[in-house]
């Protein structure tokens, strides 16, 4: 069995973030849409078609939540590396400061662990 080495436990997820680099990027666009595969608190897997470069600081939009009742959680973060050889296509971000929503994260991380 393999350990794991994360910080935070990730959670499989199904959620539309919106992306933005914090500077210019020669080989992708510097914003766009994609889909959060997983997530924890220290991060997220991104499915995207067109990952941004590794190094590339970011600001984070989505929403967390269930019901009716949704939050939305605004970061900053740094593509730690990406896929663009083999799907699925995505970077993986770690998150570096949340501008909101950090808690509400944290309570819905706690809600999908419960539901597994």
């Amino acid at each position: 069995m393999v350990e794991e080495k994360r910080k935070h436990p990730r959670q499989l997820a199904e959620t539309v973030v919106s992306y933005r680099s914090r500077g210019p990027t020669l080989l992708a666009p510097d914003q766009g849409e994609g889909v959060i595969e997983n997530v924890s608190l220290g991060g997220i897997f991104l499915h995207t078609e067109e990952p941004l470069p590794e190094g590339t600081e970011v600001d984070l939009e989505f929403d967390v939540g269930e019901g009716n009742r949704f939050e939305s959680v605004r970061a900053r973060g740094v593509v730690k590396w990406n896929r663009t050889k083999f799907p699925p296509f995505g970077m993986g971000v770690e998150f570096t400061n949340f501008d909101s929503g950090r808690q509400a994260l944290e309570h819905w991380l706690k809600l999908m662990a419960q539901h597994r």
